[in-house]
């Protein structure tokens, strides 16, 4: 029935018949649930970038829920169909590490935060995204440098870290 009223919503929006952003936006939601259930991530993109302003946050929602398990070309498919569908691949990107940091903290699990933040970390600084690091590092805990299970990935943190804060020094001297 979602699927139905979905469609609908989404019909009546190409045709200019005004419909309730709320209304819009739970029906939405009950079909990428639905869509989620039956395994369908393909078509996640496509209603999520419907979602209106909640898109970025729903697509990044999905990626989170695919949790460590799905292989890094399932998550980089993800992020290729939110682009196609009109979204901002930075910010869901961006979101998505908000939220999987945000989750692995709330698990009490900082081992496997610590790692994650370190690839996201990876990521954003090869794809020239340096600011996105920089906000990334600056959101994360001081205490990740001192995890032990992982001292190779905390030599990482606090070299980010480390190199980010020279990065301000230096610019705040060439202000001067």
């Amino acid at each position: 029935m979602t699927h139905c009223f979905a469609h609908l919503c989404l019909y009546l929006q190409t045709i200019d018949i005004p419909v309730p952003p709320l209304a819009t936006q739970v029906i939405l939601e009950a079909y990428l649930q639905v869509l989620e259930a039956a395994g369908q991530r393909e078509l996640i993109a496509l209603y999520a970038g419907a979602s209106g302003d909640n898109a970025v946050e729903r697509s990044a929602m999905f990626l989170t829920s695919l949790e460590l398990t799905a292989d890094i070309n399932e998550r980089r498919l993800a992020l290729t169909r939110a682009q196609e569908h009109g979204l901002d691949v930075h910010k869901v990107a961006v979101v998505t590490a908000e939220r999987t940091i945000d989750r692995v903290f709330e698990d009490g699990m900082h081992d496997t935060a610590l790692e994650q933040a370190t690839v996201i970390l990876r990521y954003f600084l090869g794809a020239g995204r340096v600011s996105l690091a920089k906000n990334l590092v600056e959101m994360l805990p001081r205490e990740f440098a001192s995890i032990d299970q992982l001292e190779e990935r905390a030599t990482e943190y606090l070299r980010y870290r480390q190199c980010f804060t020279i990065w301000d020094s230096l610019d705040r001297v060439v202000e001067c």
